[in-house]
Order: structure tokens, then C-alpha cells, then sequence
């Protein structure tokens, strides 16, 4: 199975294809933060925040892909709903 995730930020789209089809593979904070165009300070804001699971290992920090698809999903169709809702209002 192939999964393709579109990760658009401001001027830049980028498709992250994983074609081993494993959902339950781990990802390190800087394949995150690189996926995500955010800052280590970022992350660690979210994970507080309890936006994205995460599983501490010794030192590092992973995060499933699965998880990482479902909160990009969220927030792409928060963002998507609310631009939506403003050009309803004007």
C-alpha cells in the first residue's frame, strides 16, 4: 500500500511517499520537524500541549506515522474550514 501525504506550507507543497505502507513506523524528531517546516521549540510545545503523541526512548524522541498523518489531517482541515468560514463572512 501506498500512502501520500501533501504538506503544504505557504509557497512550498511538498508529497511525502512512504511505500513500505507501514503506518506503525517510527519517526525522530527531525524527520518531524523537517516534515512539519517547524522548530524543535515547536514540538516540544505540541507535545505539552498534547496535540501530537509521542514515545520517549532514552533520550530520543519517536512518533508513530500514523499519528503524524492524523494531526496533519487535523490541522490541514481546521485551516481549511476556517479560511472557508472567512470568505462565507465577507
Amino acid at each position: 500500500m501506498l500512502w501520500y501525504f501533501l504538506i503544504h506550507d505557504g509557497s512550498r507543497r511538498h508529497w511525502l511517499i512512504d511505500e513500505s505502507g507501514d503506518c506503525n513506523r517510527m519517526m525522530d524528531m527531525r524527520e518531524f520537524m523537517t516534515l512539519m517546516h517547524c522548530k524543535r521549540l515547536t514540538v516540544y510545545r505540541w507535545r505539552k500541549q498534547g496535540k501530537i503523541p509521542s514515545v520517549v526512548v532514552g533520550r530520543k524522541v519517536l512518533f508513530k506515522r500514523s499519528d503524524v498523518e492524523l494531526f496533519l489531517n487535523e490541522n490541514t482541515l481546521d485551516k481549511v474550514e476556517r479560511a472557508e468560514a472567512e470568505l462565507v463572512c465577507r
